[in-house]
């Protein structure tokens, strides 16, 4: 049984790996919070109540139909005909429906929702089969009641409603990933994942921890769970450094360009930058950096929003800043060699980039004309802020 605390992280893992912004993806790239309007996402808790609303629909007409196949001729008045109907009219909403429904690309990872590519996709795969399927060949059979043989024709064209048992397919192919139901990770879930966070509560506990801050550590380790099963971190140490430069460069290069100390700045000093770089996954409220922490970090925000949040009250805090994809923190504890002067917390799923003091200090002491672009930068902004 997981922590209650971390349900809403444990819970849909699976989705969470589906949802989770690709290494280097924007807010505008990577389109899992906010979706075109009238589309709907297929990780919707409503979308996918209706999915099993439809389940439950489907192994009624797996049922029934080759039962009125066999056994029972077409009648109006017939209780089963007003129902076999009905359902038909469920399934002809849920075609219309799913030319509002995004998709999951299978290359990129991110859920597509352009209309014209749904309706394409959708028009070059199942709907011709979902279209036989609902078609109402019961009724339109009792148009050509007086022809000979017309009965059985209409009675094999009303098997097609068997086609619906490619959604328990789909189903049963989406819950053999999902943690809930895979023993393979449900073990590795107990063995890892459990213990580790058992271990968390009961240090939290034990230290008489705020409640905020316990959940900030069991929030953190759920994230850091999921982000290890997608195996990036792992892949990416596997290879060569020049190899892991060049992946870097290409994802993060133009995160780089938009933010504002390194503008104007040479390729080759963002290059020696980037090979330095980390990248991490922060879950929603979690403080990256405490007011007057030590600098040890420059902080880029590649996806998600954070907030500055300003301690100087105790027990209040007061948001005075937002931070977005593209926009740095950390940098006047850097670059003025002085404790960070406010919280910086965490408003969702945010992905950062993280350069450590040391090496950038070093990169910029190496590229002296760098160097001065970028406290120029930050110097004029810091002016046209205040």
């Amino acid at each position: 049984m997981l922590l209650p605390c971390t349900k809403n992280f444990c819970i849909d893992d699976h989705d969470f790996q589906e949802m989770l912004p690709p290494l280097g993806a924007t807010i505008n790239q990577n389109q899992t919070t906010r979706l075109n309007k009238y589309i709907v996402s297929p990780f919707n808790p409503r979308y996918r109540a209706w999915e099993i609303f439809l389940i439950v629909l489907v192994v009624y007409s797996a049922w029934i139909c080759p039962f009125e196949f066999a056994f029972l001729p077409n009648k109006k008045d017939d209780a089963l005909f007003i129902i076999d109907n009905i359902i038909n009219g469920f399934f002809a909403i849920d075609i219309f429906l799913t030319f509002f429904v995004a998709y999951l690309d299978s290359h990129t990872y991110l859920l597509i929702d352009n209309p014209k590519k749904i309706a394409i996709r959708y028009l070059c795969t199942w709907f011709i089969f979902d279209v036989c399927s609902t078609a109402p060949f019961q009724s339109i059979s009792l148009l050509f009641s007086n022809h000979h043989g017309s009965e059985l024709c209409f009675k094999l064209l009303n098997m097609f409603r068997l086609w619906r048992l490619r959604r328990v397919s789909s189903l049963f192919a989406r819950l053999e990933k999902d943690i809930r139901f895979n023993y393979f990770w449900t073990r590795c879930t107990k063995l890892i994942s459990r213990n580790t966070m058992k271990a968390t509560s009961e240090f939290a506990r034990r230290n008489q921890l705020p409640r905020a801050v316990h959940d900030q550590m069991l929030s953190h380790l759920c994230v850091r769970f999921k982000t290890e099963r997608l195996k990036q971190q792992e892949t990416l140490n596997s290879l060569p450094i020049a190899i892991r430069s060049s992946i870097a460069y290409h994802l993060f290069l133009p995160t780089l360009h938009k933010t504002y100390l390194f503008q104007g700045v040479s390729q080759d000093f963002l290059f020696q930058l980037i090979s330095e770089m980390e990248v991490e996954y922060f879950p929603a409220k979690e403080d990256v950096i405490l007011q007057n922490e030590a600098p040890t970090y420059l902080y880029i925000l590649v996806s998600g929003s954070v907030d500055f949040i300003s301690n100087t009250t105790p027990g209040q805090d007061q948001v005075i800043g937002k931070a977005h994809a593209g926009d740095t923190f950390g940098e006047i504890g850097v670059l003025c060699y002085k404790p960070q002067p406010f919280t910086v917390r965490t408003t969702e799923l945010a992905q950062i980039l993280l350069l450590n003091i040391t090496p950038l200090m070093n990169i910029i002491q190496a590229n002296v004309e760098d160097g001065n672009i970028i406290m120029n930068n930050f110097i004029m902004v810091k002016q046209f802020n205040l």
